[in-house]
């Protein structure tokens, strides 16, 4: 079965913040390390960080 032998090796977490700056919540990109390189994850985490300062802007007004 694909996959099955794989091991998640790279994980990349950044928070989501409310208006006080608490942690509201995290958003997370995971991936196993022979087909998610370097460049790959750097890519996903910087769309990991836009999406997370857009969800806390948000709640900036709630």
């Amino acid at each position: 079965m694909p996959g099955v032998s794989e091991r998640v090796a790279v994980i990349e977490v950044v928070p989501v913040l409310d208006a006080r700056d608490r942690l509201a919540a995290i958003l997370a990109v995971q991936g196993p390390a022979g087909r998610f390189d370097e460049r790959a994850m750097a890519a996903a985490v910087a769309r990991l960080r836009e999406r997370a300062d857009a969800l806390s802007a948000s709640l900036m007004w709630s």
